[in-house]
């Protein structure tokens, strides 16, 4: 509100530059609830009108002890006047505006000049008019917070990002569009899996279907060229580029078979946030640049759906980072909760699928794991990844897996909440796409400013511990193992678990129950846990487990792999563990654990011991379900009620609660025996409990 006035719009207060209501719905802030109202550009004589009412109210607010009333001086909005950054195009010394004040967070600002910034900005209002460019250079953001009419170009040089907050709205009677380059792998023989930022200009709507011809550019040269789309299997680095239409592909809600690939042409129309794939040009650097132009996409995309059990090729939607995070958490509903990117290693060179080098990395709540160094059931086990762990946020550009929830599935969610600017050179924190390394498009300015700084991120202290193995056939997986404290159990946490899509004949994995996972989120760490390993051989021979990674553990605390059948314990900090194995399967065998002796014995005892410490009963005088918790060593974190035939009746999370006197209401129940499962830090027991 700050740098504009406000005017009365079907009875709620709206912006008089910016036409979006000040308090938007569900809520509202009601034009009569005005106590008064004034404006300094709106008087008689020396006498202010109050504007609630229509007529002139000459009883306002008095002007006093001065002669001379100067007309409005207050950049309302700010205006460019002149090119240059944004500081210098809005400097007005004949109106007393300081340039500087536009980099406050709550400007609103008409863009009249071509600008060319090379620091980050954050706006609450923008409008660009037809025809003018704002050059994003230094890999910076350019931030809106509450509207953005967009009739010029926004031109995203290197890893600068469009980042549009929570409440910003992109007026869909823009006619305008942006510019975002991303490399590719030039490889002829090599995937990457793409995702739009941008959809078609109009000046209807945002967010509609694109197609790949129209939005994807040859970035090579500073102005994005259209791509020469040719038959064949190869591409070719021509001017422009040349790229094999043979290789776009979609995979659309489909059971995870490799027949399921569905094959486009450039001029398919696909939703946004439905992704696709494409081949390199051949060019020899190894990458190449590649421009999307187009109406940014933004605010909530509702255009996806995933069945029970069935793989979506979909992507980061946005023309700034997506939090994989918070995806995750807003899709629990629909999608299993883990992500998978495919990376085509830099030593393929075939087209042949049975000799493809390539894997998928995985990504859920509990953290990242990199491919594994072997290719999936129908392709060869050669090459190496690059590439890495892919961490939380994910960058423009970049297509991915999900799975939808096994009984369930549903609309997968995207949103401005998930957005965040965070450039895919920012360690530990943002991915890179997965391909060889960039060189993005040269900055149009060689103007240099070091605020440019990524957003901030709350830190990752949970412990965990990447668990690494070598099969006989010498390549490696690595496996995830987090200590999610309360967020996680030992039991199957949609989000924190992550099943593994691909289908190996030499393999290492958690166990949860039957089920194999490449990560694995459980509850708080207790010296006393084991957890299960299974391991499966289809030659003979040597295998070796090592650590690949310790995060946030004490540094004296050990980690054993225990082998039930020569019952030995190996210390895997110290040294990798090498053991021969025959072919097949052993499910049964490892266990990772964090004590030595009795621990099997020892473990067991603990666990009775603590589950004795907390009772179960019903209390008819306040029909509800009564917990004691007297352990010292457990807490509760959740109880399940079953009828006697098993059939589930209901679920409580346990927070903010006194572990020593748990209370649930249950209400409306038959009388007879129940069976209350109860979820503690040291493992899942029952009770039984009457109900008269």
């Amino acid at each position: 509100m700050i740098y504009q006035e406000i005017q009365n719009n079907a009875s709620q207060i709206r912006g008089a530059i910016v036409p979006k209501n000040i308090a938007a719905t569900p809520n509202s802030l009601p034009f009569a609830n005005l106590l008064r109202y004034y404006r300094m550009d709106v008087y008689k004589d020396d006498v202010i009108d109050d504007l609630t009412t229509t007529a002139t109210d000459l009883t306002g607010a008095k002007i006093y002890n001065n002669k001379n009333i100067n007309i409005q001086q207050a950049p309302m909005p700010f205006i460019t006047e002149r090119t240059g950054d944004f500081a210098i195009a809005v400097n007005s010394p004949t109106n007393d505006i300081r340039g500087l004040d536009i980099m406050e967070n709550w400007s609103i600002v008409r863009v009249k000049h071509d600008i060319t910034e090379t620091v980050n900005t954050i706006d609450i209002g923008m409008i660009v008019d037809s025809g003018k460019i704002i050059t994003m250079n230094n890999d910076t953001k350019i931030q809106n917070d509450w509207y953005l009419k967009l009739d010029g170009k926004i031109d995203l040089v290197g890893k600068s990002q469009l980042l549009q907050t929570s409440e910003s709205d992109l007026d869909a009677t823009s006619a305008g569009s942006i510019e975002r380059d991303q490399q590719g792998q030039s490889n002829l023989y090599n995937y990457n899996y793409w995702s739009s930022p941008t959809s078609p200009v109009n000046i209807i709507a945002n967010n509609t279907n694109y197609t790949i011809g129209a939005m994807l550019k040859d970035g090579t040269t500073s102005t994005p060229q259209n791509i020469n789309w040719v038959a064949g299997y190869n591409g070719a680095p021509t001017t422009p580029i040349s790229i094999a239409k043979y290789w776009l592909f979609k995979f659309d809600n489909y059971a995870n078979t490799y027949a399921n690939w569905s094959q486009l042409t450039e001029t398919s129309a696909l939703r946004v946030g439905q992704e696709f794939t494409m081949k390199g040009s051949g060019a020899i650097s190894g990458t190449q640049n590649l421009t999307f132009v187009g109406k940014p996409n933004n605010g909530l995309i509702t255009s996806n759906t995933v069945a029970a059990d069935q793989l979506l090729l979909t992507g980061n939607p946005y023309p700034s980072a997506l939090d994989a995070n918070n995806f995750i958490t807003d899709n629990v509903n629909s999608i299993d909760g883990t992500l998978y990117f495919w990376e085509h290693y830099a030593t393929n060179n075939t087209h042949v699928l049975r000799e493809y080098q390539g894997g998928y990395a995985e990504r859920n709540l509990t953290g990242g794991i990199p491919p594994i160094s072997a290719g999936v059931e129908y392709i060869s086990h050669l090459g190496t990844p690059s590439k890495g762990v892919p961490n939380q946020f994910i960058p423009v550009g970049q297509g991915f897996f999900v799975t939808g929830k096994s009984g369930a599935g549903g609309t997968v969610i995207f949103n401005n909440g998930q957005r965040g600017f965070h450039k895919e050179d920012e360690v530990g924190i943002s991915n890179v796409m997965y391909k060889t390394t960039a060189n993005a498009k040269k900055p149009k300015s060689s103007s240099v400013a070091s605020n440019n700084n990524n957003d901030p991120i709350k830190v990752d202290n949970f412990m965990k511990i990447r668990l690494g193995y070598n099969s006989n056939a010498n390549y490696h997986r690595q496996s995830l193992l987090g200590f999610m404290n309360e967020n996680a159990s030992k039991d199957f946490d949609y989000g924190y678990d992550g099943l593994n899509i691909d289908n190996f004949a030499n393999d290492m994995y958690f166990l949860c129950g039957k089920t194999p996972l490449a990560i694995q989120g459980v509850g708080y760490f207790k010296k006393e846990d084991v957890f299960p390993i299974g391991v499966k051989t289809n030659v003979a021979g040597k295998v070796i487990f090592s650590i690949d990674e310790l995060e946030n553990f004490d540094k004296n605390q050990k980690v054993y792999i225990y082998d039930k059948e020569r019952k030995l314990y190996h210390n895997i900090k110290d040294q990798s563990f090498e053991i021969v194995l025959p072919i097949g399967q052993f499910d049964n065998r490892f266990l990772l654990c964090f004590k030595e002796k009795n621990h099997l014995e020892d473990n067991a005892k603990n666990q009775d011991d603590s589950n004795a410490k907390i009772q179960a009963r019903y209390s008819h005088v306040s029909s509800a379900l009564k917990i004691t918790n007297t352990s010292t060593e457990s807490i509760v974190y959740n109880v399940s009620l079953f009828n006697i035939l098993g059939q589930f009746i209901s679920k409580w999370e346990i927070t903010n609660l006194d572990q020593n006197n748990i209370e649930i209401p249950i209400l409306n129940i038959s009388s007879g025996i129940y069976i209350t499962k109860i979820n503690t830090s040291n493992g899942v027991f029952s009770r039984k409990i009457m109900i008269p």
